[in-house]
């Protein structure tokens, strides 16, 4: 989950969310985008290696895709996933799917929240649990992983039969990428200039974040507008923004020829 800040105006919370959201590259004097943290697509995966299995460590059979979930009982958006890993795990397992869960905490803790009586709804408990539970209360796999072993979570990864990484990202984007992968249908180059962009938007919606917070110092939310406009000339595919930008003129700000514009252009 992402770091949420109480805001005295409209323009901070609204570009708060862009945090959130996938960004563009915008204005000249934005950092360059950064470097990808951990194992990058395309990369092989690392071993497992230094953990504690608490139940059905993986096969080592190969031409097995394997979903590496990274997660902790800690953190509900974590296990609120762990109910779908296993249906993927269970309707996937014929075509040679294996689900992996990795956790990043001391193996006392898990083991009591998987040992857990009294269990709340998005919580699924090791009965549940059809494949391979481990943590790592070290940080060490973690850290090969996703570089650095205070990651955002959860995170997913997808590699492949061959042993490389495919995909990796919010479980929210896995369903449609394993899949493909599966049938043989995945593009690693797209996959990886996708994450790319990913990144570069990264940048971008944290400088809008804090020309909010310079647009609410100075009461002038123009400059909200204007950096928007700047993102999306610069990354016309970003919709999300471009949404964003016309309930920010038309609803917010009645200039309902520019927000009627921004609209058209959208729908073309």
């Amino acid at each position: 989950m992402r770091r949420q800040v109480q805001a005295g105006g409209w323009w901070i919370g609204l570009a708060l969310v862009l945090v959130g959201v996938a960004t563009v590259r915008a204005e000249e004097q934005a950092p360059p985008p950064p470097q990808e943290e951990g194992v990058a697509i395309g990369e092989a995966a690392p071993a497992l290696r230094g953990v504690t299995w608490l139940k059905a460590k993986p096969s080592a059979a190969r031409d097995v895709v394997s979903v590496v979930y990274l997660w902790g009982s800690w953190c509900s958006p974590s296990t609120a996933w762990l109910p779908d890993l296993a249906k993927t795990h269970a309707s996937m397992g014929k075509e040679g799917v294996e689900v992996v869960a990795l956790a990043g905490e001391p193996v006392a803790d898990l083991v009591a929240w998987l040992a857990d009586a009294n269990p709340t709804a998005n919580h699924a408990r090791l009965h549940a649990l059809p494949f391979g539970i481990a943590t790592d209360a070290l940080g060490g796999a973690f850290k090969r992983w996703l570089g650095t072993e205070t990651p955002e979570l959860p995170h997913a990864f997808i590699v492949g039969r061959t042993g490389f990484v495919e995909w990796r990202g919010h479980p929210l984007g896995l369903a449609p990428a394993l899949r493909a992968v599966v049938d043989g249908t995945w593009n690693r180059e797209v996959a990886r200039e996708d994450r790319a962009r990913q990144a570069e938007r990264a940048v971008v919606a944290a400088r809008l974040g804090e020309v909010a917070a310079e647009a609410q110092t100075t009461e002038n939310p123009d400059l909200v507008i204007d950096a928007m406009a700047k993102a999306i000339q610069a990354d016309p595919t970003w919709r999300a923004l471009r949404m964003r930008h016309i309930v920010l003129v038309w609803a917010e700000h009645q200039r309902v020829e520019e927000g009627r514009k921004a609209a058209e252009a959208l729908l073309e």
